[in-house]
Order: C-alpha cells, then sequence, then structure tokens
C-alpha cells in the first residue's frame, strides 16, 4: 500500500435525533495525528433493538473497531476485516450481559484513507458516499431485502409485481450480532482526488433523497468548515420535516490539497454520540 500523502483532510460529524427518544447512532473518527503517514480513518454504526440496546449496540461496535484497527501504527487495508470481526464479536458478547439487551444488534460502516487511496468496509444499510466533481455516488452494496429484490428485478429473476408486493424491504440481511456475517462489502484502493468528499450515514439521510443530499455536497468547498457542512446537511433533513424521522448521523471527510490545510486542532481521537437533537 503507497504511503504516499499528496493530501491533507477536513472533517466532522453531527447527528439528530429525529422523532426517537434516544441516539442509537454512533460514530467515530481517528485523525492523521494518530497515524504515521497521516491517514484518517471514520467509523459509524446504527444501533438496533429496543431504547436501551441500539445504543449500546452501536457504540460497543465502534469502541471495538477502533481499539483493534488501531494495534498497528498504521494499518494496512486489510486490518478493516479484522477490526470488523472484532466489533461483531463485541456485540455478540454484550447481547448475552441481559436478558434487555439479547436482540440488539448495528450496522457498521468504516472509511479509511491512507496515501492517496481510500478503502472501506460496510455490513447493513448504513451508507457511504463519494462526492466527486458535482456527482454524487453511494459506493457501498447495502444488505436489505429491497435490495437483493431490487438486483432480481433488474436481472429479470423478480417482476416488478413480485417487488412492490414485498412488506419487509426494509429488513436488513446482514448486521452486527454475534453471529457470522452473512455479507460484508469490503473494498480497497480506490483512488482519491483533490475536492472528493466521504460521506457516511445512518439511513435516516434517506429522507432527502440523493439529489438533494448532491445539491448539499455541492455546496461545500474547500474552505467551508467541514462542521458547518455536515450542520447544512442536517438541517435540510429537518425541514424535510418527516413525522417518523429517525436518527440520523453524518460524518464528512473532506480531500483537500495540502496548501488548502488548516490545523484545526482535533484530538488525537474523537468518539462521539450526541443526546441533542
Amino acid at each position: 500500500m503507497s504511503r504516499f500523502l499528496a493530501y491533507s483532510f477536513d472533517f466532522a460529524g453531527a447527528q439528530m435525533l429525529g422523532a426517537r427518544e434516544n441516539q442509537q447512532d454512533f460514530y467515530a473518527f481517528v485523525p492523521p495525528d494518530q497515524f504515521e503517514g497521516r491517514a484518517v480513518l471514520c467509523v459509524l454504526a446504527d444501533g438496533m433493538g429496543g431504547y436501551e440496546g441500539g445504543e449500546i449496540a452501536s457504540e460497543c461496535a465502534v469502541r471495538a473497531f477502533v481499539s483493534v484497527f488501531l494495534k498497528d501504527l498504521v494499518p494496512e487495508p486489510d486490518k478493516l476485516p479484522e477490526a470488523l470481526s472484532a466489533a461483531n464479536e463485541a456485540v455478540g458478547d454484550a447481547r448475552l450481559v441481559s436478558e434487555k439487551v439479547r436482540n440488539m444488534g448495528t450496522t457498521l460502516c468504516a472509511a479509511y484513507i491512507c496515501g492517496n487511496f481510500l478503502h472501506y468496509i460496510s455490513v447493513g444499510d448504513s451508507l457511504i458516499f463519494l462526492y466527486r466533481r458535482g456527482k454524487l455516488h453511494r459506493i457501498n452494496r447495502i444488505h436489505t431485502i429491497g435490495q437483493d429484490l431490487s438486483e432480481k428485478l433488474v436481472e429479470g429473476r423478480i417482476t416488478l409485481e413480485e417487488f412492490d408486493a414485498e412488506p419487509q424491504k426494509n429488513c436488513l440481511t446482514s448486521a452486527l450480532v454475534g453471529e457470522p456475517l452473512l455479507h460484508v462489502d469490503y473494498r480497497s484502493g480506490i483512488f482519491m482526488e483533490p475536492g472528493d468528499m466521504i460521506l457516511l450515514s445512518s439511513d435516516g439521510i434517506l429522507t432527502i433523497g440523493k439529489e438533494s443530499l448532491a445539491d448539499c455536497c455541492r455546496q461545500c468547498t474547500p474552505l467551508s468548515p467541514a462542521i458547518q457542512d455536515v450542520r447544512n446537511i442536517l438541517d435540510t433533513v429537518r425541514e424535510a420535516g418527516r413525522a417518523t424521522q429517525d436518527n440520523t448521523s453524518v460524518a464528512l471527510i473532506k480531500v483537500l490539497e495540502m496548501s488548502s490545510h488548516r490545523d484545526t486542532g482535533r484530538e488525537t481521537l474523537i468518539i462521539k454520540r450526541s443526546h441533542q437533537d
């Protein structure tokens, strides 16, 4: 893996509760000064399993993932599956602590930029987007019944009527629950360009649709602080006014030319859950 760094990064995350009573999403950044070679890691999870369970599962998974990933000074991309396995195991162990959390689980997605390349891994329906030259692309495959049926529909294996008749399109087909993972999306070596943005989000972002999210990204500039960019995205979600709005978390990494870098004085490790809307 190349460790030559052509770029610097600005990054930030933000959350909103939506119509939920508690925040079951959790995210973390490990910033460049933690890595020799100035890489950056972001991990985001969307918990499930009741009032208490989802909150525990998402935080447990993210912390376990980061802990294992940081065992190497500059991890190679193949450390991502190992960290994911550790996160899954941690959730499984936590499920055994109490009957109240026996059914909890979580999605997880992680993006790691080292040198000039992006590497990612994901399970469940949390989203990873690449914004490049005015266009927004979802780059990870989500693991839901709806996604499976959409692919079958395109391949001609089911009819549109059969697709529309399925009432559980949003149900996950893979998640971290401590059992063997049925589906994992892992990709390594996506070349990054200055001006690229990587956006990780829980599925609450889907309220505004891909084109509205792309419009938000178009308003970002190399000089606009990443924290303001993610707040603007969440403002757009709020303005949609959905009565059943899910928790929504947005984590953004902006790839900058070295001359655009600003010393933001960030902490060595940033791990966050916000309980405020």
